[in-house]
């Protein structure tokens, strides 16, 4: 007979009387175009999680952000990287 992993994991699932009180979009440092999205109650954090956007969208972003549109990319991409 197989064994069982623990009850509790059986049972664990969404709270639907939980909700985030702060919800987070940042720009990781780790790597150009990587960003966290993050969501955390009293207690703590709920959910983390990672994205990357398509480079030629994150130059855009990083250009028209900052008022770089004479960077031609090659050089932007250069300068974050």
């Amino acid at each position: 007979m197989a064994e069982k992993g623990p009850v509790c994991a059986e049972k664990m699932g969404p709270n639907p009387k939980v909700r985030p009180r702060r919800m987070q979009l940042v720009n990781n440092c780790l790597k150009p175009g990587l960003w966290e999205v993050s969501a955390s109650d009293f207690v703590g954090e709920m959910f983390d999680g990672c994205f990357q956007m398509p480079q030629p969208l994150y130059y855009k972003l990083v250009q028209e952000v900052n008022g770089l549109d004479h960077v031609k990319e090659e050089a932007l991409r250069k300068s974050l990287t």
